[in-house]
């Protein structure tokens, strides 16, 4: 994907970019060793910037080495046109009508999968040092 205009020659926002990849990769490995599904939740803030390119970037990334992604982005959207006031006032951190829509999300997606069986332990657990 084409870098925005924030990435572009800012070698701090690439290298959170590369940051946040190692540690999406220890993220999966840690749950895997014991045992657990990692799943990456794509947290909606409703600022502007470079949020679809984190999206996209990100979900290609989680994609490419087996990472379930999870976004906030449809059902924050959805609710934000229904006028709920998801967000405090000139910050991207939820407001608790925002959190508990984050919540909702994140668990109607555990119950759909433990119900199809998708959330089996992908490996024994193990004892990691």
């Amino acid at each position: 994907a084409q870098l925005p205009g924030s990435f572009v020659g800012d070698r701090r926002m690439a290298l959170a970019l590369v940051f946040h990849e190692v540690a999406l990769r220890r993220m999966k490995r840690i749950a895997e060793d014991h045992g657990a599904q990692f799943v990456d939740v794509l947290v909606y803030t409703g600022q502007p910037g470079p949020e679809a390119f984190y999206e996209e970037v990100l979900g290609r990334f989680c994609a490419e080495h087996g990472i379930t992604v999870l976004s906030l982005h449809d059902a924050f959207v959805a609710a934000e046109a229904r006028g709920e006031k998801l967000f405090l006032e000139r910050d991207g951190h939820y407001a608790p009508a925002g959190a508990a829509l984050a919540a909702r999300v994140v668990a109607d997606w555990i119950t759909a999968h433990e119900a199809s069986n998708a959330l089996t332990p992908v490996a024994a657990p193990r004892d990691v040092p």
